[in-house]
């Protein structure tokens, strides 16, 4: 099992990791709301359920090869370079989605632990109800906009202090960058992607 630190669940702590997710990851789009509203789109709080599920049915040294279901997303989305035919673990994919907040991170982790992005979204959904997370549905595993994609700000709470929990988890939300090699791309060599949370 991972870790917890000693101030890991504290309100503060807590708070902190937020207020650091939201100040690099601005709304995703138009149609966010402020996530303290009492029904808010998530926008990309929602990775930190796709992050839960990565850690907990995902096997970090799994060889993933990117697809290009994984790229097929809104223009303007935030990614973290990965081409089709690229070769990463899905360590390197849980810390592009933690650090980086990429999307085609998102969407990578919930094709190869899910089978399809729709059983990873269910995952997500049977995940939030053991949480008590009452006001949430999901609807993808990045957060970009979807009518019934939403949550509460309590319900992010729970979310966060069940997170907060997970040593590897926090860890890797308080990285300034990460450097991702990938092996494998479709020209026959790697490439190495410099992912700032700035």
């Amino acid at each position: 099992g991972s870790g917890v630190g000693k101030q890991a669940g504290s309100y503060t702590d807590i708070n902190k990791t937020l207020y650091r997710h939201q100040r690099r990851h601005p709304a995703a789009d138009e149609h966010s709301s402020p996530v303290f509203s009492p029904s808010a789109y998530p926008a990309s709080i929602t990775k930190i359920m796709t992050a839960i599920l990565a850690l907990e049915k995902g096997d970090m040294g799994d060889s993933v090869t990117i697809t290009r279901e994984d790229l097929d997303l809104e223009e303007g989305s935030q990614m973290s370079g990965l081409a089709a035919g690229d070769q990463v673990t899905m360590d390197q994919l849980f810390h592009s989605l933690v650090v980086y907040s990429a999307n085609d991170a998102a969407m990578a982790i919930a094709r190869h632990i899910g089978g399809t992005v729709e059983n990873f979204v269910d995952m997500m959904n049977q995940k939030a109800g053991e949480l008590g997370m009452t006001g949430t549905h999901f609807a993808n595993p990045h957060g970009l906009h979807q009518e019934d994609h939403y949550t509460t700000a309590y319900d992010v709470y729970l979310m966060l202090n069940y997170a907060s929990k997970n040593q590897k988890f926090m860890d890797t939300a308080h990285l300034s960058s990460y450097t991702l090699e990938t092996a494998g791309s479709e020209d026959g060599s790697g490439r190495t992607l410099y992912l700032s949370s700035t």
